[in-house]
């Protein structure tokens, strides 16, 4: 009982990233962009923050210890041009733990701090009883059975075009949550000094689920840091699949799109909609089809605007009116 008791305790202790490097990778000829993507798919220790895309922009990594002699060896055999962008990265994950929250009574919810699930939940349950334009929304529960929740904002009933944002659907992305619930305040609190957030409030039904991805959050939160997918058993060993890449839209079980390694960051799932988050919030979208105009997904770190089509380089009948709204933020 004692040796079990131990190894709880150990596994309870959160993993650390003491030396941990993070380098940026510049992408300047198609050997590059062929030798990152092949490093993405097959070997194991390598964290890309930033994925290889194209030749002409960049890939983060990151990179344990243990490999970064191998690395610069292999940047030095392709003559990557190599930016070396965090020389620690538990200093970053050490300056975040001021901004998380301890646990306080929802009025007092801290819009500017990172919070658990429960904590998100019970701020969006007392918002619900603050403003009778909100409704709270359930879209399913996770792999270990904690509930999805979600927050609807509607000021004109069925008058207004729908907009659905999903956020947190990769564990570790933790400023998308934040970024949400900073918007749901705005929207809620916005005042005719604020003109331009009033008028978002008054004329969409929104429909905003900060954490997708519940169970990877938590884990993220309290065990690794680092945690990318979901919690669901993949084999005897590896755990999780990564949600974005679950849906079943052109679902692709392995590359380019994917992998097909359990073990991978970017493992699509043994098949389309295996994940019940993923499933979950797809039938949500499916059910509520007639309301929901807008599909905005929040990522972070990538500092980019995307729009379809992803798993393929070609445009879709919207292409020309998503340049111009990426234009327009761009510019702003």
């Amino acid at each position: 009982i004692l040796f079990v008791c131990s190894l709880s305790l150990i596994a309870a202790e959160p993993a650390r990233f003491d030396n941990y490097r993070v380098y940026s990778v510049a992408i300047e000829t198609e050997d590059h962009l062929s030798t990152l993507l092949t490093v993405n798919r097959g070997i194991g220790g390598y964290d890309f923050l930033v994925e290889p895309r194209i030749v002409g922009t960049k890939a983060d990594i990151i990179v344990p210890p243990h490999m970064q002699d191998d690395f610069e060896e292999l940047a030095k055999g392709h003559e990557f041009n190599v930016e070396l962008v965090f020389s620690d990265l538990q200093q970053i994950i050490d300056r975040e733990r001021p901004q998380q929250s301890f646990q306080r009574a929802a009025e007092d919810f801290d819009v500017n701090a990172y919070h658990s699930t429960e904590e998100i939940n019970e701020w969006l349950y007392y918002l619900a009883e603050q403003y009778p334009e909100v409704q709270v929304i359930r879209g399913g529960s996770t792999f270990e059975g904690r509930d999805i929740i979600g927050i609807n904002i509607n000021r004109k009933v069925d008058e207004n075009p729908g907009i659905f944002i999903e956020a947190n659907i990769h564990a570790r992305e933790w400023i998308t949550s934040g970024s949400t619930v900073w918007l749901i305040n705005k929207l809620l609190t916005a005042t005719d000094a604020e003109p331009a957030y009033k008028d978002l409030a008054d004329n969409i039904n929104w429909y905003i689920f900060p954490v997708v991805n519940v169970d990877g959050y938590e884990y993220s939160r309290n065990v690794y840091r680092m945690w990318r997918k979901t919690r669901s058993r993949q084999g005897l060993i590896c755990q999780g699949v990564d949600p974005n890449r679950n849906w079943a839209h052109e679902w692709q079980p392995g590359p380019p799109g994917a992998s097909d390694d359990i073990c991978s960051l970017t493992y699509a799932g043994p098949e389309a909609f295996s994940e019940p988050e993923v499933r979950s919030v797809g039938n949500f979208v499916f059910e509520n089809r007639e309301k929901i105009q807008v599909f905005l997904s929040f990522h972070s770190y990538g500092q980019v605007l995307l729009y379809p089509w992803s798993y393929i380089a070609q445009d879709t009948p919207d292409t020309a009116n998503h340049i111009v709204i990426g234009n327009a933020r761009a510019d702003n």
